[in-house]
């Protein structure tokens, strides 16, 4: 039996996950976000990472 969870990632102009970090709230990743915007130049999207665990 497996179950989904998801988690959000900050990605950056090449793809690439940004500072390593995945975040277990959409919120959490929206405010990773904000701060990336406020203090960093660069190009952030956020996007939704679905994790399968199995038992």
């Amino acid at each position: 039996m497996s179950n989904e969870r998801k988690h959000w990632a900050l990605l950056d102009e090449h793809g690439l996950i940004y500072g390593l970090t995945v975040y277990q709230s959409l919120k959490a990743a929206n405010k990773a976000l904000q701060w990336c915007r406020n203090n960093l130049d660069s190009k952030l999207r956020i996007v939704e990472l679905k994790v399968k665990e199995q038992a």
